[in-house]
């Protein structure tokens, strides 16, 4: 089981990871120092969603930040869109998904080629095993 975070609350309430923080702070006040992030038991998960609308399916604004971390089908259950392949476009915003994991994929030079850049862009090889990309399906939604 994924430790629960103010991301995944966020992302099936539909809100803000600011407003589910002040609902964490108000409850349980600042984090430790030597922490750096909230990881909530089952009890204060359910405390917190009490305080939270009821997420309705229906597309929300858009609540991740950088670095947060969810399952794919987290992501689907609120935004729609493919579950395989490393692009899939949503089917309910504009919205396009790119998967990637560097470090499973360092034999294929994954780890090299694609993630977050010093320059805050991120680098992302593309659809397709061999040859040259084309721009067809996932890569011509990216183009």
């Amino acid at each position: 089981m994924d430790p629960t975070t103010p991301a995944l609350l966020a992302l099936e309430a539909g809100v803000s990871q600011k407003r589910v923080r002040e609902i964490l702070r108000d409850l349980y006040g600042t984090l430790p120092e030597d922490t750096t992030r909230w990881v909530l038991d089952d009890l204060q998960a359910e405390e917190v969603r009490s305080r939270l609308p009821a997420g309705d399916g229906a597309p929300r604004d858009w609540v991740l930040e950088v670095g947060d971390t969810v399952r794919r089908r987290q992501l689907h259950r609120q935004y729609g869109g493919g579950q395989q392949g490393g692009i899939s476009s949503s089917s309910r915003t504009s919205d396009i998904f790119i998967f990637t994991n560097p470090a499973r994929g360092s034999r294929y030079g994954y780890d090299v080629h694609e993630g977050l850049q010093p320059d805050g862009s991120f680098a992302y090889t593309g659809e397709g095993q061999s040859g040259d990309q084309e721009f067809t399906r996932g890569n011509k939604a990216l183009l």
